[in-house]
């Protein structure tokens, strides 16, 4: 799953200020578990696109810079929610069961059962408050 966070300009010019990327990642020779499949998170933050949306104005006063500053870093640090906000572990693909590896049926039901309504809210929340737009 890939979202954008974005940002109009007074313009009509679109700005994309994050990139964020949610999937089921695939590895061989896990500590104790062996192969194994669990849901990984990736943000990149443009930098140019925040400058713009405060160079626009968006941003009043000392503040407001920093709350939006700190949700901001809520955003980059996605991973980190993903990761010490829900246990994450890594399933195992010991087992099959009609064809199908049961480790990675599991990463992916969590996954799309769990973490991304916690993310989307997450990305939403920050997209009202700041008056961006959210795309997947």
């Amino acid at each position: 799953m890939v979202y954008t966070i974005n940002y109009e300009d007074k313009n009509g010019r679109q700005w994309c200020l994050f990139d964020i990327q949610v999937w089921v990642d695939h590895k061989y020779n896990i500590w104790q578990v062996g192969e194994g499949w669990r849901t990984e998170c990736g943000c990149v933050c443009f930098g140019q696109c925040i400058a713009q949306y405060i160079y626009d104005g968006n941003i009043k006063d000392d503040e407001t810079l920093k709350d939006f500053q700190k949700d901001v870093s809520d955003i980059v640090e996605i991973r980190g929610f993903l990761f010490e906000q829900h246990r994450n572990n890594w399933y195992s693909g010991g087992s099959i069961v009609n064809g199908d590896k049961i480790g990675e049926q599991e990463a992916y039901d969590r996954m799309h059962n769990e973490f991304i309504p916690d993310i989307e809210k997450k990305l939403v929340d920050f997209a009202n408050k700041w008056n961006f737009e959210i795309r997947k």
